[in-house]
């Protein structure tokens, strides 16, 4: 299991979250919000067994990472994109509390 460091900005529309997950591939990436807990994981294949490390600190097959969100949010209208190592997700404010009961938001 690997842990993701993260960065949340709250700009004036919207919550910025990034997430620093370098060596996946976009397509293993699962992202979605329920209620006003934003949760990433990604699922990755295992390594081959014919791999002979003589150093082994970092593994990237799965794992899941949860952020908490302020209420004010509305994930359903969330968009996230995948570049350079870093997982980048927009999350705009709501101007009342909104019910995400569980959304998937698709990286693209």
């Amino acid at each position: 299991m690997i842990a993701a460091l993260a960065n949340v900005t709250e700009l004036a529309d919207l919550y910025k979250i990034e997430v620093a997950i370098p060596g996946v591939e976009k397509g293993n990436f699962l992202v979605f919000a329920d209620w006003n807990t934003l949760s990433v994981a990604v699922m990755n294949y295992p390594l081959t067994k014919d791999e002979n490390f003589s150093l082994h600190e970092f593994n990237f097959e799965c794992f899941k990472r949860t952020i908490p969100l302020p209420k004010n949010i509305d994930a359903e209208f969330a968009n996230a994109e995948y570049r350079n190592g870093i997982l980048y997700l927009y999350v705009p404010k709501a101007s009342n509390p909104v019910a995400n009961q569980h959304t998937q938001i698709v990286v693209y």
